[in-house]
Protein backbone atom coordinates (compact mmCIF):
# COMPACT_ATOMS: atom_id res chain seq x y z
CA UNK A 1 0.00 0.00 0.00
CA UNK A 2 1.06 4.03 -0.87
CA UNK A 3 3.03 5.12 2.46
CA UNK A 4 1.62 8.56 1.40
CA UNK A 5 -1.78 8.36 1.84
CA UNK A 6 -3.63 11.67 2.34
CA UNK A 7 -7.11 10.69 3.24
CA UNK A 8 -9.94 7.77 4.18
CA UNK A 9 -12.00 6.78 0.92
CA UNK A 10 -15.36 9.50 1.73
CA UNK A 11 -17.61 6.83 3.38
CA UNK A 12 -21.50 6.88 4.70
CA UNK A 13 -23.37 8.42 1.98
CA UNK A 14 -24.33 5.23 -0.11
CA UNK A 15 -27.67 3.05 -0.14
CA UNK A 16 -29.51 0.49 -0.92
CA UNK A 17 -32.58 1.21 -1.97
CA UNK A 18 -35.96 2.37 0.14
CA UNK A 19 -35.11 -0.84 2.56
CA UNK A 20 -31.40 0.36 3.43
CA UNK A 21 -29.49 -0.16 7.02
CA UNK A 22 -31.30 3.38 8.59
CA UNK A 23 -28.64 2.31 11.59
CA UNK A 24 -25.65 2.80 9.57
CA UNK A 25 -26.32 7.02 8.87
CA UNK A 26 -23.46 9.30 8.56
CA UNK A 27 -21.15 7.82 11.00
CA UNK A 28 -18.09 9.68 11.89
CA UNK A 29 -14.97 9.40 9.71
CA UNK A 30 -12.17 7.03 11.17
CA UNK A 31 -8.36 8.99 11.68
CA UNK A 32 -6.10 7.93 9.35
CA UNK A 33 -3.34 7.79 12.15
CA UNK A 34 0.02 6.17 12.15
CA UNK A 35 -1.29 3.34 14.23
CA UNK A 36 -3.71 3.01 11.42
CA UNK A 37 -1.57 3.17 8.92
CA UNK A 38 0.50 0.46 10.41
CA UNK A 39 -2.29 -1.18 11.59
CA UNK A 40 -3.37 -1.93 6.96
CA UNK A 41 0.54 -2.62 7.03
CA UNK A 42 0.64 -5.31 8.80
CA UNK A 43 -2.71 -6.69 7.37
CA UNK A 44 -1.55 -6.74 4.26
CA UNK A 45 1.82 -8.87 5.35
CA UNK A 46 -0.27 -11.18 7.07
CA UNK A 47 -0.36 -14.62 5.57
CA UNK A 48 -2.46 -16.07 7.92
CA UNK A 49 -5.84 -13.92 7.43
CA UNK A 50 -7.36 -14.97 4.65
CA UNK A 51 -8.07 -11.92 1.74
CA UNK A 52 -11.77 -11.77 2.57
CA UNK A 53 -11.35 -11.58 6.45
CA UNK A 54 -9.36 -8.92 5.45
CA UNK A 55 -11.72 -7.02 3.41
CA UNK A 56 -14.28 -7.56 6.43
CA UNK A 57 -11.71 -5.82 8.63
CA UNK A 58 -11.16 -2.65 6.65
CA UNK A 59 -15.13 -2.66 5.73
CA UNK A 60 -16.04 -2.28 9.44
CA UNK A 61 -13.00 0.09 10.26
CA UNK A 62 -14.40 2.43 7.47
CA UNK A 63 -18.14 1.78 8.89
CA UNK A 64 -20.00 0.92 5.31
CA UNK A 65 -20.44 -2.21 7.69
CA UNK A 66 -21.20 -1.84 11.63
CA UNK A 67 -19.84 -5.94 12.28
CA UNK A 68 -18.51 -8.51 10.50
CA UNK A 69 -16.43 -12.39 11.28
CA UNK A 70 -13.23 -12.35 10.78
CA UNK A 71 -11.37 -16.03 10.76
CA UNK A 72 -7.41 -17.12 10.85
CA UNK A 73 -6.61 -19.67 8.53
CA UNK A 74 -7.01 -23.43 9.07
CA UNK A 75 -4.15 -25.23 10.58
CA UNK A 76 -3.68 -28.02 11.93
CA UNK A 77 -0.31 -26.67 14.12
CA UNK A 78 -2.46 -25.09 16.61
CA UNK A 79 0.72 -23.16 17.70
CA UNK A 80 0.83 -21.05 14.21
CA UNK A 81 -3.28 -19.98 14.84
CA UNK A 82 -2.17 -18.94 18.36
CA UNK A 83 0.24 -16.78 17.01
CA UNK A 84 -1.62 -15.65 14.25
CA UNK A 85 -4.54 -14.96 16.99
CA UNK A 86 -2.13 -12.12 18.21
CA UNK A 87 -1.07 -10.98 15.33
CA UNK A 88 -5.06 -9.99 14.85
CA UNK A 89 -5.30 -8.81 17.96
CA UNK A 90 -2.71 -6.04 17.26
CA UNK A 91 -3.85 -5.20 14.34
CA UNK A 92 -7.77 -5.00 15.35
CA UNK A 93 -6.69 -3.22 18.25
CA UNK A 94 -4.67 -0.16 16.16
CA UNK A 95 -7.44 -0.20 13.99
CA UNK A 96 -9.67 0.51 17.42
CA UNK A 97 -11.67 -2.04 16.68
CA UNK A 98 -13.35 -3.70 19.56
CA UNK A 99 -13.55 -7.77 18.97
CA UNK A 100 -14.82 -10.80 20.61
CA UNK A 101 -12.34 -14.04 20.05
CA UNK A 102 -13.65 -17.42 19.79
CA UNK A 103 -11.05 -20.94 19.18
CA UNK A 104 -12.73 -23.69 17.20
CA UNK A 105 -10.80 -26.88 16.17
CA UNK A 106 -13.31 -29.48 14.33
CA UNK A 107 -13.67 -33.22 14.33
CA UNK A 108 -10.33 -33.42 11.84
CA UNK A 109 -8.11 -31.29 14.25
CA UNK A 110 -7.85 -28.61 12.25
CA UNK A 111 -7.18 -24.97 14.43
CA UNK A 112 -8.71 -21.54 13.61
CA UNK A 113 -9.47 -18.57 15.87
CA UNK A 114 -12.88 -16.61 14.88
CA UNK A 115 -12.86 -12.76 15.79
CA UNK A 116 -16.68 -11.02 15.80
CA UNK A 117 -15.96 -7.18 15.31
CA UNK A 118 -17.66 -4.42 15.35
CA UNK A 119 -17.95 -0.28 16.52
CA UNK A 120 -18.42 -0.70 19.65
CA UNK A 121 -17.99 -3.22 22.60
CA UNK A 122 -21.54 -4.31 22.49
CA UNK A 123 -22.14 -4.81 19.18
CA UNK A 124 -19.17 -7.32 18.67
CA UNK A 125 -20.44 -9.40 22.09
CA UNK A 126 -23.94 -9.23 20.31
CA UNK A 127 -22.47 -10.37 17.06
CA UNK A 128 -20.86 -13.72 18.75
CA UNK A 129 -23.83 -14.64 20.44
CA UNK A 130 -25.79 -14.64 17.25
CA UNK A 131 -23.35 -16.40 15.28
CA UNK A 132 -22.86 -18.96 18.20
CA UNK A 133 -26.43 -19.64 18.84
CA UNK A 134 -28.08 -23.03 18.19
CA UNK A 135 -30.95 -21.28 16.58
CA UNK A 136 -31.62 -21.49 13.21
CA UNK A 137 -35.37 -19.90 12.23
CA UNK A 138 -35.27 -17.23 8.95
CA UNK A 139 -35.89 -14.59 11.77
CA UNK A 140 -32.70 -15.36 13.30
CA UNK A 141 -30.64 -15.54 9.99
CA UNK A 142 -32.30 -12.09 9.60
CA UNK A 143 -31.13 -10.47 12.78
CA UNK A 144 -27.92 -12.05 11.57
CA UNK A 145 -27.94 -10.22 8.19
CA UNK A 146 -28.75 -6.78 10.10
CA UNK A 147 -26.08 -7.46 12.25
CA UNK A 148 -23.37 -7.70 9.80
CA UNK A 149 -25.09 -4.71 7.73
CA UNK A 150 -26.29 -6.74 4.74
CA UNK A 151 -28.20 -4.56 2.31
CA UNK A 152 -31.86 -4.98 4.38
CA UNK A 153 -33.71 -5.73 0.72
CA UNK A 154 -31.19 -9.47 0.23
CA UNK A 155 -32.09 -9.95 4.15
CA UNK A 156 -35.92 -9.60 3.85
CA UNK A 157 -35.56 -11.60 0.56
CA UNK A 158 -33.69 -14.30 1.87
CA UNK A 159 -36.03 -14.90 5.07
CA UNK A 160 -38.65 -14.89 2.32
CA UNK A 161 -37.68 -17.63 0.26
CA UNK A 162 -36.86 -19.40 3.88
CA UNK A 163 -40.29 -19.14 4.72
CA UNK A 164 -42.20 -19.75 1.34
CA UNK A 165 -39.44 -22.24 -0.07
CA UNK A 166 -38.82 -20.09 -3.35
CA UNK A 167 -35.61 -19.69 -4.65
CA UNK A 168 -36.28 -17.68 -7.13
CA UNK A 169 -36.75 -14.43 -4.96
CA UNK A 170 -32.60 -14.59 -4.47
CA UNK A 171 -30.33 -14.49 -7.73
CA UNK A 172 -28.59 -17.60 -8.38
CA UNK A 173 -25.04 -18.02 -8.59
CA UNK A 174 -24.85 -17.76 -12.22
CA UNK A 175 -26.92 -15.01 -12.07
CA UNK A 176 -24.61 -13.04 -9.79
CA UNK A 177 -22.12 -13.22 -11.81
CA UNK A 178 -23.77 -12.75 -14.86
CA UNK A 179 -24.84 -9.58 -13.36
CA UNK A 180 -22.27 -8.54 -10.93
CA UNK A 181 -19.16 -9.21 -13.09
CA UNK A 182 -15.81 -11.33 -12.11
CA UNK A 183 -14.75 -8.48 -10.09
CA UNK A 184 -17.35 -7.85 -7.86
CA UNK A 185 -18.00 -11.73 -7.82
CA UNK A 186 -14.89 -11.79 -5.88
CA UNK A 187 -16.61 -9.87 -3.27
CA UNK A 188 -19.55 -11.62 -2.78
CA UNK A 189 -20.90 -10.93 0.61
CA UNK A 190 -24.51 -11.76 0.61
CA UNK A 191 -26.65 -13.69 -2.20
CA UNK A 192 -28.56 -11.08 -4.16
CA UNK A 193 -32.16 -10.36 -3.82
CA UNK A 194 -34.05 -10.84 -7.70
CA UNK A 195 -35.77 -7.51 -6.98
CA UNK A 196 -33.29 -5.03 -5.55
CA UNK A 197 -30.35 -6.75 -6.98
CA UNK A 198 -29.52 -3.64 -9.05
CA UNK A 199 -29.37 -1.32 -5.51
CA UNK A 200 -27.26 -4.24 -3.43
CA UNK A 201 -24.88 -4.03 -6.56
CA UNK A 202 -24.39 0.22 -5.65
CA UNK A 203 -24.02 -1.26 -2.26
CA UNK A 204 -21.41 -3.75 -3.14
CA UNK A 205 -19.17 -1.67 -5.82
CA UNK A 206 -18.79 1.56 -3.46
CA UNK A 207 -17.53 -1.13 -0.53
CA UNK A 208 -15.22 -2.31 -2.71
CA UNK A 209 -14.23 0.93 -4.32
CA UNK A 210 -13.08 2.14 -0.70
CA UNK A 211 -11.21 -0.79 0.03
CA UNK A 212 -9.30 -0.95 -2.80
CA UNK A 213 -8.76 3.09 -2.02
CA UNK A 214 -7.71 2.40 1.15
CA UNK A 215 -5.28 -1.22 0.31
CA UNK A 216 -4.73 -1.85 -3.29
CA UNK A 217 -2.85 -4.60 -2.42
CA UNK A 218 -5.67 -6.27 -0.01
CA UNK A 219 -8.30 -5.77 -2.94
CA UNK A 220 -5.53 -7.44 -5.39
CA UNK A 221 -5.22 -10.43 -2.80
CA UNK A 222 -9.46 -10.97 -2.97
CA UNK A 223 -9.29 -10.54 -6.22
CA UNK A 224 -6.57 -13.56 -6.45
CA UNK A 225 -8.07 -15.76 -3.64
CA UNK A 226 -11.83 -15.57 -4.87
CA UNK A 227 -11.23 -15.59 -8.73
Amino acid sequence: MAEDMKRLPTIGTTRSGPKDRAHQGALAQPELTEDVRQAIRDLEDEKFIPALSKVLALATFLRLKPASEIATTESLDERLVSEAKERTIAILNKLALPHVSRHRTDHNGFNLERFFIALSDEGATSLQKLMESDEKSPAHNTKIGNALGIPRSAVDARESRSKTGDKSLLLSYEERLQFFGPELGAFFLFAPSRKHWQEEKVWLQDLVDKIKELSPEIYQQALRERT
